[in-house]
This record gives C-alpha cells, structure tokens and sequence, in this order.
C-alpha cells in the first residue's frame, strides 16, 4: 500500500519525468522551464482547489491524494493536446 507522498516530492518527481502532469501544470499556469519551488506551488494550489470543491463523497469515492492529483493533470494534458478543451 503507497503512503501519501509530500508535495514537494512529487513536484520533483513530475519535474524529473517531465510528462503529462508536467503539461498539464504548464497549461494551466502558462510556465515554462519553472523551478522546483514553483512547480510545487503550482502543484499545491490545483491540490487545494480540488480539495476546496470536491464533496468527500467524491472524493473517497475517487481515492483523492497527490497522486489522484498527477494522474489527473496528465489526462488533463492529453485532452488538450487533443483539442478535447
């Protein structure tokens, strides 16, 4: 069973694999090239909005965690590279 991650070691992560959780930051905050500390205020402010908005029914029901978060922003990225949004 994974344990939760800290922000700041998945900013890293999505920064070392640099893929669609990557995209998706850069299309949501129109960065480019940013920093560690950046990425992970970027990372933490969609967090945060997500946790804002989303019931805890929602929110169990879909494992909601930093991961859940990746995952999301690459598949947000891939509907944009295909035109979807």
């Amino acid at each position: 069973m994974l344990t939760k991650w800290p922000l700041d070691e998945m900013a890293e992560v999505i920064m070392e694999i640099d893929a669609g959780g990557m995209k998706g930051l850069e299309y949501f905050f129109e960065i480019d090239n940013p920093t560690t500390e950046e990425v992970t205020k970027a990372l933490d402010e969609v967090y945060i909005y997500l946790d804002r908005h989303l019931t805890d029914a929602q929110k169990r029901l879909m494992g909601f965690d930093i991961l859940m978060v990746e995952h999301a922003l690459c598949k947000y990225s891939r509907c944009h590279f295909y035109g979807w949004i």
